[in-house]
């Protein structure tokens, strides 16, 4: 019996917290009728203040703070003189190098077969149309391949790598 005494006294305060709070929230969408002519009255007057401008005037810095330059000031236009003076840059161009153009031959990468002893790695490979059966490091029409993986190789060319990958 006291369970049920206390479920309905409890029910009962929270349908009172959201009848409140449903009331005021409605209540802003429709407001009393004498508000509204209360609002309509021109009898009252409000007073607006009028914020007065501060006046203040600035003066000249004798040195800017960001340049460490000193200003002189003359009767028309502003000089600046370095305190430092700066020593002259020239630019001289380099001499541009022609490097060798490398040529690439076309490489495909088909895969790998690896045999019982993990040493030796057979990779299947494509060099201008030419299907080649190569070991990892071995030297092909200066071409070296330097590692081996399931998707790519890296292979080197008079000191330029690149990465094939798997067709």
């Amino acid at each position: 019996m006291p369970k049920k005494r206390l479920n309905i006294i409890l029910i009962l305060l929270v349908l009172g917290l959201w009848g409140t709070v449903a009331y005021k929230s409605l209540n802003r969408f429709f407001p009393p009728e004498n508000r509204i002519n209360e609002s309509n009255n021109g009898s009252q007057s409000f007073n607006i203040k009028r914020i007065e401008k501060e006046n203040f005037s600035l003066e000249k810095l004798p040195r800017d703070p960001f340049l460490s330059k000193v200003l002189e000031v003359k009767s028309s236009p502003v000089v600046i003189k370095s305190i430092v003076p700066r020593a002259k840059v020239i630019n001289t161009p380099k001499p541009l190098m022609n490097k060798p153009l490398m040529v690439w031959p076309k490489v495909y990468y088909y895969g790998y077969i690896k045999s019982q002893q993990k040493t030796e790695e057979l990779i299947l490979v494509k060099i201008d149309n030419k299907l080649l059966k190569v070991r990892k490091n071995q030297d092909i029409e200066g071409l070296v391949i330097k590692r081996v993986f399931k998707d790519s190789i890296e292979v080197m060319l008079n000191k330029s790598k690149k990465f094939i990958y798997l067709e």
